[in-house]
């Protein structure tokens, strides 16, 4: 037995020829022949970016203000409030031991000072 070779048809090569050309033609009608510029547009465009950039530097030197501000120590601290920090009384531990159980019990005496 011989195997049948394909011919490939006339028909066949003139339609696929045809289809690229189609395609080419296609692509041409798509292709933008020129582009104008509006200068006004582009010009509030290039001076909004420029405010943007502007409004961004003092955002990050508000930022680093801010940042530094926070380091430093209150000023207005008065000498008596420092003595009241340093009077402040530890909290006392107590532990309380059974057969079955460990319980520890913490007293604070100056717990309700702060709220002046």
């Amino acid at each position: 037995m011989k195997a049948k070779s394909k011919k490939v048809k006339n028909t066949d090569i003139l339609s696929a020829g045809s289809k690229i050309y189609a395609k080419k033609r296609k692509a041409k009608q798509e292709t933008v022949e020129y582009v104008e510029f509006d200068p006004k547009k582009r010009h509030r465009r290039e001076a909004r970016e420029e405010r943007q950039r502007l409004a961004d530097k003092n955002v990050q030197e508000m930022a680093a203000m801010l940042r530094v501000g926070i380091d430093e120590p209150d000023q207005f601290d008065d000498e008596e409030e420092e003595e009241k920090e340093e009077e402040k009384k530890d909290p006392v531990v107590k532990e309380f031991k059974s057969e079955t159980s460990l319980t520890t019990v913490t007293v604070i005496e100056d717990l309700g000072e702060d709220s002046n």
